[in-house]
């Protein structure tokens, strides 16, 4: 059969039926529920900045906000990833004893680079990992400028610049161009190609000033990055990330207030003073008050109160205690509700985000380590795949022209780059619940074949193959030193 004689289903509409649309335009209790929907890139632009600065001031000032970015950050990078080099020695065409020579001295230069990475040298590559996936998490997206530095004194070249991402904005005469949306260039295809980095003066928001103040810096300059830009991709046609608390800022927000004031509440009763009220005329205060003029037309009245504080009256005058209820007896209850609430927009568990396991048994304690762990995996390997690969691929090739490591008897490095580059990023250890109950578990994974000793090692932060070297010069001392050596029969 042709294409031409194909034909659709005959398929007949049948007659209206009454359909219940809880959630549509008919809804009960929805008609006052119209969302406000963004139709230009520069509204856009504008509500992002607006909730990057809310968010930024949370961190600042909301200790639940500062908790779960820090835990969040601890548990993801901790002190950083650490890298290690899985060099596919097959598809190179290299001996396993040659790949595990190169893998060594591509992950020692690597740790030399880390200690340069900072083109300020405030900071260690750990550090940068710490404050890209905070940045990431409270701003919605975090920036670095790849640099080549010649400051004396340094092995490598390559280092970053880390930049502030609102910096990064659409010049405002050209805020009509359809390729620029929100400080990202782009071509045909929706790629990313240039970024609009602004230098404003200090307290100048970047998207006030015009093209000459800013800077055209291009996405890659060749296969190298010439820009890093870290955001989660969750949304349909996005270019600039989403900060964790878009969600739930009103709830961080009304519950600190609500502490705040309830903790003034508390403050007021605490050093609540005596009020003598005297009816037999103005008495003679002590020495230490001086003598309080009753007759004066102007009576000053007390608006603050001092600790220990006593007040005299005139007489007449009604002395009444104030009593405060505030906090009242639901407040706990109802603040543990707020910060499920919390936890729940910020993808945490609320053990994690309190720091209140007064209420865990081991396996409620488990269920909820192992929900946050989920999470944390999922930052873990963005931040590894989007950030330290990249910084890895420029580090090897660097060390590479400066014959810190050969290819030996492989194919050249530029043949073959992406097999050269690849690694694998490790970070700290999960811990432990119950430590018997797991290590049991991880030893009868391994005599079970289901785990391997690079996974163990792994989500406890460490490297395999350095345990092993580890544990044969532990066994080698024992031995010299003559002390009995432990049975390793489950190795």
């Amino acid at each position: 059969m042709s294409f031409r004689k194909l034909k659709s289903p005959a398929i007949r509409p049948r007659g209206r039926r009454p359909v219940r649309r809880p959630a549509g335009r008919y809804g009960t209790g929805y008609t006052g529920w119209a969302p406000h929907q963004v139709i230009s890139p520069h509204e856009e632009a504008t509500e992002r900045s607006l909730i990057q600065r809310r968010a930024e001031e949370l961190v600042e000032s909301d200790p639940f906000a500062a908790g779960a970015i820090e835990s969040t950050a601890a548990n993801v990078i901790g002190r950083g990833l650490r890298a290690q080099s899985s060099l596919p020695y097959r598809l190179l065409g290299i001996p396993e004893d040659e790949a595990m020579q190169i893998q060594a001295d591509m992950e020692a230069a690597f740790e030399l680079w880390q200690t340069e990475s900072h083109s300020r040298g405030l900071a260690t590559f750990g550090d940068l990992q710490f404050m890209n996936i905070s940045t990431m998490l409270s701003l919605g997206d975090s920036v670095f400028l790849p640099r080549m530095s010649k400051a004396p004194g340094r092995t490598f070249g390559f280092c970053l610049l880390d930049l502030h991402p609102q910096r990064v904005a659409t010049p405002a005469n050209m805020q009509t161009r359809t390729d620029i949306i929100d400080g990202v260039e782009i071509d045909d295809d929706g790629r990313p190609v240039a970024y609009w980095v602004g230098n404003p003066p200090k307290g100048t928001p970047a998207a006030t000033l015009s093209s000459p103040d800013f800077e055209r810096v291009p996405a890659r300059r060749g296969h190298w990055p010439g820009f890093i830009h870290c955001y989660r991709y969750t949304q349909p046609e996005m270019y600039r990330g989403r900060s964790v608390f878009s969600s739930g800022a009103k709830l961080h927000r009304q519950l600190d207030t609500a502490l705040d004031y309830s903790l003034i509440g508390q403050i007021i009763a605490a050093s609540f003073p005596v009020f003598i009220s005297s009816q037999s005329g103005p008495p003679t205060l002590p020495a230490l008050g001086g003598q309080q003029d009753f007759e004066a037309e102007e009576y000053p009245l007390v608006q603050e109160y001092a600790p220990g504080q006593v007040i005299y009256g005139r007489p007449g005058d009604d002395a009444r205690t104030l009593s405060s209820n505030i906090p009242g007896p639901n407040f706990v209850e109802f603040s543990k509700v707020v910060l499920r609430a919390m936890s729940a927009s910020l993808n945490i568990p609320y053990e994690v985000l309190s720091k209140d396991f007064s209420e865990s048994n081991y396996s409620s304690a488990r269920a909820a380590m192992l929900e946050a762990w989920r999470m944390f995996q999922i930052y873990r390997a963005h931040a590894g795949a989007h950030f330290a690969q990249i910084c890895w691929n420029c580090v090897i090739e660097e060390a590479f022209l400066r014959g810190m490591w050969s290819t030996g008897s492989g194919p050249d490095f530029y043949e073959a780059r992406q097999l050269w580059t690849r690694a694998r990023w490790i970070g700290p250890a999960r811990g432990y619940v119950d430590p018997v109950k797991e290590v049991v578990s991880y030893i009868k994974g391994l005599d079970a074949g289901i785990f391997t000793l690079a996974d163990v090692a792994a989500e406890q932060g460490q490297d395999w193959e350095d345990t092993v070297d580890q544990r044969k010069r532990e066994k080698q001392r024992l031995h010299e030193a003559g002390l009995k050596e432990e049975d390793d029969n489950a190795a």
